[in-house]
């Protein structure tokens, strides 16, 4: 799962992270991965995307 939220800098992790109230994401020295959490929104945002690209 490297490189998911890429396209979003540290910052704007921290503010998705307060505004949803959860930690999302695991960061380490070299690397960053998901939460359990943060999976999920991974795979509902992914079938949201899915779904609206089909319209």
């Amino acid at each position: 799962m490297d490189n998911i939220f890429s396209f979003l800098n540290n910052q704007e992790m921290k503010m998705l992270e307060e505004e949803l109230q959860v930690s999302l994401f695991l960061r380490g020295t070299k690397k960053i991965t998901l939460t359990d959490a943060g999976k999920t929104l991974y795979e509902q945002t992914g079938n949201l995307y899915h779904l609206v690209s089909i319209f």
